[in-house]
């Protein structure tokens, strides 16, 4: 069974999720922002996987010092994430006063994934979804009844597509596939904003 907590970042109240099972030692995050945070919840155990829902600066502004504490650990993002995690304007943490510019330059612990691949998260089976529109990086997770949305979804908030990268119609597109993959007993984890039941979801 597996337990999904998570933390509000200080930065754009973004959500870090932190996977885990009471079985494994071993801990995955979605997303990384406030690092200490999450040690302070995970007490001892290990990370050794992070999904990256999308690549902006305010899902990713944890991941030095994630690096400098699990050395090992195993970034999963997409073609277009991969660029944006050495690159301040794809990753818009040049135009963020927020953040010095991100810049993460030993990208050895970085897996490029995309739709149709298949993981083992703890012992259960991760599918993968491409979700662009709000950015060519946005990568929708389904891991037993959730769905990790990032920005692609935020129940009753309309997709931002302002940024560079951003498309309205693809953002379209993939709040339509989204909402198929879901069923009654689904739970909706945004990039902001709470967790939600399907059946409770304000569209």
């Amino acid at each position: 069974m597996i337990q999904v907590d998570y933390i509000v970042n200080h930065i754009f109240n973004s959500r870090t999720y932190i996977l885990s099972n009471i079985a494994s030692n071993d801990v995955w995050l979605v997303d990384c922002g406030d690092f200490a945070k999450v040690l302070d919840i995970i007490r001892g155990k290990h990370v050794i996987g992070v999904l990256l829902t999308h690549t902006h600066s305010d899902h990713i502004y944890g991941l030095s010092d994630l690096l400098k504490t699990f050395p090992d650990v195993l970034i999963y993002t997409n073609d277009y994430g991969y660029g944006a995690l050495v690159s301040p304007k794809l990753n818009i943490s040049k135009y963020h006063s927020e953040f010095d510019d991100i810049i993460i330059d030993d990208r050895s612990n970085v897996s490029v994934i995309s739709e149709g691949s298949y993981m083992d998260v703890l012992g259960n089976k991760l599918n993968i979804y491409e979700t662009p529109g709000h950015d060519p990086s946005c990568l929708t997770f389904k891991l037993d009844n959730y769905l990790f949305t990032g920005d692609a979804f935020i129940p009753g908030i309309k997709v931002f597509t302002s940024f560079k990268g951003g498309n309205k119609y693809d953002a379209k597109k993939s709040t339509e596939k989204i909402l198929s993959l879901y069923t009654s007993d689904t739970k909706i984890c945004p990039g902001h904003g709470e967790i939600e039941r399907a059946v409770n979801i304000p569209l």
